[in-house]
């Protein structure tokens, strides 16, 4: 078996060819459609890394040396060894809809079944009680959470759990201060209008200045705030793209620069709060990629989280990855004892979290979940 992997997160190629001596040929690399590189006097260009693995005994020895060499050489997060933190996560329990009351009653019921973190997902941030407004501003909603980040997480560090946060940092809403100041560090192609999409647009990172701009806010933002946890979504496709920061001549480059400028943000996260997981998470595996598990801890595997399509998507996902990067979750357990164990079950293979309103769930499910995530600990 032969195996063949990309360092990279943008538009890729990988082209088997065989020609009539039946001698096989494979090319691998960044899409050439649309893309160009006007290389300077003195410069130098990095094409991405590609990883290739033989195995004399079939598809299980490939996967296992892949598992091997992405652990020891390519994924940086220092404690990539230790075993991580079961987390609950407030989205499928609350959506939008979130306060510091409630939160603090999710912490104090998740602790109670022996979970060790709660990550606030969307909905922290400016006016944002749905998703057409305020990203890219990344300032705290304090009617919702009155005594700021610091307080809520100080509160919940106080419970015993650990304390995670959501941020989108690639997207901007048109309803935000962000845009209304810059609206042309938005991805954009002259004389072409700006296709709206999930009520958003994607900045520009290829522009320098804009994740300057993010450095700071998220260095204001998260001040003296003790977080173990970042969930990082990227939910839009890229369309128009063009950087009215890059001359014409570069345009061809955007999407390459682009990834790059991903990288540098995700970087300064890593060295900014080096003891804090990193989660991508796009759409449910849309990053699924070598380059994003140098960058970051885990990588959400999927929005499905069916316990009998999952079976398929994480077998799938190992046959090239690390159990240790697939992050799985038991979400709306409801009161089917049956289903909750095969959700288990299956999110059990990898990085363990829940997604459910733990302040709604009948007793006996309770119970189930204390004994899961004792179990999971002694694994």
């Amino acid at each position: 078996a032969y195996g063949f992997n990309l360092v990279y997160s943008g538009n890729f190629s990988a082209l088997v060819e065989c020609d009539y001596n039946d001698s096989t040929r494979l090319i691998m690399g960044i899409n050439p459609n649309h893309f160009s590189w006007k290389l300077r006097p003195a410069e130098v260009f990095y094409t991405p890394e590609a990883v290739c693995v033989y195995s004399p005994n079939g598809l299980g020895e490939m996967s296992r040396t892949f598992h091997k060499f992405y652990n020891k050489h390519l994924i940086k997060w220092k404690h990539k060894h230790e075993k991580r933190p079961v987390l609950i996560n407030s989205w499928e329990a609350a959506y939008f809809d979130i306060n510091s009351e409630k939160l603090l009653d999710f912490a104090v019921a998740a602790k109670d079944l022996g979970i060790d973190m709660l990550v606030m997902d969307d909905g922290w941030v400016g006016e944002r009680n749905d998703d057409t407004t305020s990203l890219g501003d990344w300032d705290v909603n304090l009617k919702k959470l009155p005594g700021g980040l610091k307080g809520l997480c100080e509160k919940v560090n106080a419970l015993g759990l650990q304390f995670g946060i959501w941020v989108e940092p690639e997207m901007v809403n048109p309803d935000s201060d962000l845009f209304r100041a810059h609206p042309d560090w938005c991805i954009r192609c002259p004389g072409r209008p700006m296709s709206y999409s999930r009520s958003q647009y994607v900045l520009d990172m290829a522009n320098p200045a804009v994740i300057e701009y993010l450095k700071e806010m998220f260095t204001e933002t998260f001040r003296d705030v003790p977080i173990d946890y970042f969930k990082w979504d990227m939910n839009r496709h890229i369309s128009e793209p063009g950087s009215p920061y890059l001359a014409a001549e570069d345009q061809g480059s955007m999407e390459y620069r682009y990834m790059q400028g991903v990288y540098s943000l995700f970087r300064w996260f890593m060295e900014t709060y080096p003891d804090a997981m990193i989660e991508n998470c796009s759409g449910g595996g849309g990053r699924y990629d070598l380059a994003m598990m140098a960058v970051s801890s885990q990588i959400w595997t999927s929005d499905n989280t069916n316990a009998r399509d999952r079976t398929l998507i994480q077998y799938s996902s190992m046959m090239a990855y690390p159990a240790s990067v697939m992050s799985c979750h038991v979400s709306n357990p409801h009161g089917n004892m049956h289903e909750l164990d095969l959700k288990y079950k299956v999110a059990v293979n990898g990085v363990l979290g829940y997604e459910f309103n733990v302040l709604k769930t009948p007793d006996e499910v309770k119970d189930e979940i204390r004994r899961q995530v004792q179990e999971y600990r002694t694994f």
